[in-house]
């Protein structure tokens, strides 16, 4: 048989009289094994509202993230949005099963999906100069380089750069002691 609509009539017959009912049934098979999910195969830490999906086949879905706790799935039948979860970073798998009234099928092959890790900094320790002499900054990075970076003085002036290796040193030259906060970095792969 195959997939689709059938009309099934019952007629009863008594002498004379016939009497006839007829309803439609809906065959189905089993689903089909979903292909693997289509969707960003690298992301950002803590990455929010990424969507994969599959094509669609008249089916209920069952999304699968491996490892579990890497984020936080919210299904909408064949595709799904996924919340990465701060603190993870690493390689993860995304499979599907189709579901429908006559069975589940096969769970696709997985999707590899590699979440980045956080883009962070900080100055390595404290320094001195003298007044009127230049000062080195060492700027310690991680992510994927080159990274672009924002600092602060105490005074609110910003200073962009580019740095493209870890450590990377900062060559300013204050008047009076200073304080340099680090406001943001972002790396190659525009991770924060």
């Amino acid at each position: 048989y195959s997939n689709g609509m059938v009309n099934l009539t019952l007629t009863v017959s008594s002498g004379n009289n016939q009497v006839s009912n007829t309803m439609l049934i809906d065959l189905a098979s089993d689903p089909v094994q979903p292909a693997i999910p289509q969707g960003t195969e690298v992301v950002c830490y803590a990455a929010e509202g990424m969507s994969y999906s599959v094509e669609d086949v008249s089916a209920a879905y069952q999304w699968y993230l491996v490892p579990e706790d890497a984020g936080t799935l919210t299904n909408m039948a064949n595709t799904v949005n996924i919340d990465f979860n701060e603190g993870f970073s690493g390689e993860v798998s995304l499979s599907v099963m189709a579901i429908n009234a006559c069975g589940e099928s096969a769970v696709s092959e997985p999707l590899n999906i590699t979440v980045k890790e956080q883009a962070t900094g900080m100055f390595n320790g404290d320094v001195e100069a003298c007044i009127g002499s230049e000062a080195i900054l060492s700027l310690e990075l991680s992510g994927e380089g080159p990274w672009q970076v924002e600092i602060m003085d105490e005074n609110g002036a910003e200073l962009f750069f580019e740095a493209n290796t870890s450590p990377f040193d900062i060559t300013v030259n204050p008047e009076t002691t200073t304080t340099y906060t680090l406001m943001h970095v972002s790396d190659a792969n525009s991770c924060s």
